[in-house]
């Protein structure tokens, strides 16, 4: 009795669950996975990656390498006219100067010309003299003494007269030799100092004009080498641009195999598809004689009624237990 009483024992079950993926979705993944891995590895990019200079670039720096001391020299020659010219000092006019020239520039004829008019004043003074003696003796003069007085009287004032105009005349020619000998002096000095004048004036024309010269050429090599760094620069976008295409079309290429295994685990990953999951899971359930052989009591019993042999154990039990009076009978 005692062991038919005792404690239930627990028993293991156990039960298995596994998860079963369509097959043609597994064979889509499975195909993911064999181009991932035929996919090569990263190669790096070899092609020139920017443009070099260009031949009109070159040449420009070439040029402008060089350009600064080209015209020097000019330079020099001009900024050396131009202090000369400023340092230029024009002869001064001086009185003195003047009438020193002055002198040995009288007319070497004056003198004949002097001698000319004296000569020919002594011969007026001769006739006059004549004329003089003439006069007194038809004034009637009858005493010796008067006559003479009277002649002597007229042929000193006759030789005075005429040699005051021996001395204007002399005087006028000599005055006007010199005045244009004088006039020729201050021409001629005037005429060194203007001509010194322009000669720096000149000087200074040339020294600008020199360096203007040199500043036109300066500026025209700057103008063609800005017109060489523009035309090369434009071939160097071009080519820049050029490469820059084909760097992005290598990109283009490397990208192109991934991004078409990203859309293709794109469409795996959202196909709609049906999955059945089991598993495998234990567990423990209690049992005991007693309750064992009441389980095929009723069993039994259920065998033997008719009315509870299509329900079983639950069917007996409902009938014999569950029925209205069976409290009752109890």
């Amino acid at each position: 009795m005692g062991s038919f009483f005792q404690k239930s024992q627990p028993v293991t079950q156990n039960t298995t669950q596994n998860t079963q993926i369509p097959p043609w979705l597994t064979a889509a993944a499975q195909n993911n996975i064999n181009y991932a891995s035929s996919l090569p590895d990263m190669t790096p990019y070899t092609g020139p990656g920017t443009a070099g200079l260009t031949p009109e670039q070159l040449q420009a720096i070439s040029r402008a390498s060089t350009l600064p001391g080209m015209y020097g020299s000019q330079f020099e020659n001009a900024f050396g006219g131009a202090a000369n010219a400023m340092n230029f000092s024009a002869p001064m006019v001086a009185a003195g100067s003047v009438a020193n020239d002055a002198s040995g520039l009288m007319n070497p004829y004056i003198q004949n010309v002097i001698n000319a008019s004296n000569t020919d004043i002594d011969r007026q003074k001769a006739i006059a003299l004549q004329q003089a003696g003439s006069q007194a003796a038809r004034a009637g003069a009858t005493a010796a003494g008067v006559f003479d007085d009277r002649a002597g009287l007229l042929g000193t004032e006759t030789e005075r007269n005429f040699e005051d105009i021996r001395a204007r005349t002399n005087s006028g020619l000599l005055s006007g030799g010199y005045s244009d000998a004088l006039a020729k002096a201050l021409g001629i000095a005037q005429g060194n100092q203007g001509a010194g004048l322009s000669g720096a004036n000149i000087n200074l024309q040339g020294a600008n004009a020199l360096g203007g010269l040199a500043n036109t050429a300066r500026t025209g090599d700057w103008g063609d080498i800005t017109g060489l760094l523009n035309a090369g620069g434009v071939a160097q976008a071009t080519d820049q641009a050029g490469k820059t295409f084909n760097y992005n079309e290598f990109i283009r290429q490397m990208q192109q195999p991934y991004q078409k295994l990203a859309a293709m685990q794109g469409v795996t990953a959202g196909a709609p598809h049906d999955s059945t999951t089991t598993g495998t899971q234990t567990s423990q359930q209690y049992s005991s004689p007693f309750m064992q052989m009441a389980g095929l009591g009723l069993a039994g019993a259920s065998l033997l009624n008719p009315a509870t042999a299509g329900a079983g154990a639950f069917g007996l039990l409902s009938n014999n237990f569950m029925s209205p009076g069976s409290f009752n009978r109890r």
